[in-house]
């Protein structure tokens, strides 16, 4: 099987420490696993913003059976719509090192409703893709096979 992408962070900003258990749910959701049997782990550190701490909560997923999952869990539930969107907007998501870049609305998650957004209230996903050689062209290959299921 040709390996389609290397790994997956998910990261989240949060404010109030009352909604870091609606956000960890939310990885739990996204990945339904025993995170401590499966070695993952969700890094959680406090950053000094304007206006007090702000919670950062990172999840990276590094085996193909997790990004797999997780791919599924994300793009099986967005419409096709927002699928095809990501598809005509993969200039504007993927960068130089094959990073390809997905904003899901933290708020409506939260309430397990996935809509893609442009604000920063997000759930940041990066999909670092594998292609070889690493040309832009082998990029959008590679994302249009984890794509195409879900089009």
């Amino acid at each position: 099987m040709e390996k389609l992408l290397h790994s997956i962070q998910l990261n989240v900003f949060e404010s109030s420490v009352e909604k870091l258990p609606e956000i960890h749910t939310v990885f739990h959701y996204l990945l339904p696993l025993d995170f401590e049997k499966n070695h993952l782990k969700i890094d959680h550190q406090q950053l000094q913003g304007f206006s007090g701490i702000i919670h950062s909560l990172t999840l990276q997923t590094i085996s193909n059976r997790h990004n797999s999952m997780l791919l599924d869990a994300i793009f099986s539930h967005l419409s096709r719509q927002e699928v095809s969107l990501m598809e005509l907007q993969k200039e504007s998501r993927l960068n130089q090192d094959g990073v390809f870049y997905i904003r899901l609305d933290k708020q409506s998650l939260l309430q397990n409703i996935f809509r893609l957004t442009d604000s920063g209230d997000c759930f940041h996903i990066k999909i670092k893709l594998a292609a070889y050689p690493a040309t832009k062209d082998r990029y959008f290959q590679n994302l249009r096979k984890i794509l195409e299921p879900y089009l």
